[in-house]
């Protein structure tokens, strides 16, 4: 985050400035002049690892430097934190250490961070060699980060806050983020280019990220659980936690953590998108527009059960398998209920459902219906030619595909299921479905 800053002399006089990357022109028609108005904090640190004094920082004016408007005030050496720069990095633990320690001594001593008016950019700080640490105005930050673009906003402040937390569990929050990146090298919410602030705080919110425990396998365990702990369920952060000890594990322990936590990140991402994908389009549905759906659907099923309603008799039970997936496939409610007995995989039944109500308003409003939803690549297998004494086990896999919603990718999954078929007076029909998500 040094790209914010700029060292150079102004009248003699070495200063640090601010590259808005506005025109003076445009500068001026913003009014950017207000910049000059807000302040920082240095909190000055001491021999023995502490801090003493608070001393305000006040831009003092601005200059033009390469056709962009540059604000600028007295100089401070320092360096940023880089909590992304190595894993188990010391060294960046240590200055993460210092800098949350200065941050508390602020928040105790100086009014507008106790209060919360000031926002907290971490990776903008910048810390000396003598332990002080200097904390930019914010919005003099934020106009640098405006000009940057807003994945370099997010990087640099949005992933670090949490967007609902106020106070100590806010920086708690914060704290816990910040650790996590030091000891595994990553932050713990990632952010690709394309990703908006929205996407950031759905991502915060429910949590859709790696523990730690699997991100840092060298780290000590019970430091995992509770920095995990305080990013997901918002439980303070002890200061021993900071200090947490490395472990040497031996590397095929430490490739068997990472190959349960690639598993475990892989089942949390799709359970959290099917979850998006049917809130974001159970939100779209109106009262009027979905009665006349639901209404439609329900008087067509019970027209087409009362009148035309499609048999599985004198089907093979194989048979009987491949039309039931064959159905689930394009939603076709009415085959689905011939190919199960009474009170069978319910789940299913009000899955597709949903999803015939959901394409069905999509197309109302002129959008895409379910395009891309379907299963392929089934493949079904068991003894399913020897009738024994009714009852006949069959396995099925698959991979069904939902349709990808607005910005997101589409989700598969490979499936495998274990039917047990019966025989039901005159025909076979599935009366138990065990399944396992890959």
């Amino acid at each position: 985050m040094d790209v914010c800053y700029l060292h150079f002399e102004h009248n003699g006089n070495p200063v640090l400035g601010f590259d808005t990357g506005l025109s003076s022109a445009t500068f001026a028609k913003m009014r950017q002049s207000s910049l000059l108005a807000c302040y920082g904090l240095i909190v000055r640190g001491t021999p023995g690892g502490g801090f003493c004094l608070l001393s305000e920082w006040k831009p003092e004016g601005v200059v033009e430097r390469d056709g962009r408007m540059v604000v600028w005030g007295a100089d401070f050496e320092g360096e940023c934190i880089e909590p992304e720069q190595q894993t188990g990095s010391e060294q960046q633990a240590a200055l993460i250490r210092l800098l949350l320690k200065a941050r508390i001594f602020a928040e105790e001593n100086y009014a507008p961070f106790r209060d919360g008016e000031e926002e907290f950019a971490p990776p903008a700080a910048l810390i000396a060699k003598d332990g002080s640490v200097f904390f930019p105005p914010f919005e003099l930050v934020r106009s640098v980060f405006r000009a940057q673009g807003e994945h370099v906003r997010l990087c640099a402040a949005g992933r670090w806050q949490h967007p609902d937390l106020r106070g100590a569990a806010a920086f708690h929050w914060t704290a816990a983020a910040l650790l996590y990146a030091a000891y595994s090298g990553k932050a713990p919410f990632l952010l690709a280019p394309e990703n908006t602030e929205e996407t950031l705080h759905s991502d915060i919110r429910e949590c859709r990220y790696l523990p730690l425990k699997y991100a840092a396998p060298h780290l000590d365990e019970t430091a995992a659980a509770a920095i995990d702990k305080t990013l997901t369920v918002h439980e303070p952060l002890s200061e021993s936690v900071w200090n947490a000890p490395l472990n040497q594990k031996p590397q095929v322990e430490i490739e068997r953590i990472k190959k349960e936590g690639a598993a475990y990140f892989l089942k949390l991402n799709r359970r959290i998108m099917r979850r998006r994908f049917l809130r974001r389009n159970k939100g779209a549905l109106l009262a009027a527009a979905a009665f006349v759906v639901i209404a439609a659907f329900f008087a067509g099923s019970f027209i087409q059960a009362r009148y035309n309603a499609p048999s599985v008799k004198g089907l093979g039970p194989e048979m009987v398998v491949r039309m039931y997936y064959d159905a689930l496939s394009v939603l076709d409610n009415a085959m689905i209920d011939a190919c199960l007995a009474k009170g069978a995989a319910k789940d299913d039944r009000v899955f597709t459902a949903n999803l015939y109500v959901i394409g069905k308003t999509r197309e109302a409003y002129g959008g895409g219906g379910l395009e891309g939803f379907g299963i392929t690549g089934l493949h079904i297998s068991g003894d399913l030619e020897a009738a024994g004494d009714g009852i006949l086990f069959a396995t099925a896999d698959y991979t069904l595909t939902m349709p990808a919603a607005e910005n997101e990718l589409p989700i598969a999954e490979r499936r495998t299921d274990v039917l047990r078929l019966v025989w039901k007076k005159d025909r076979w029909q599935i009366a138990e479905i065990q399944r396992t998500v890959h």
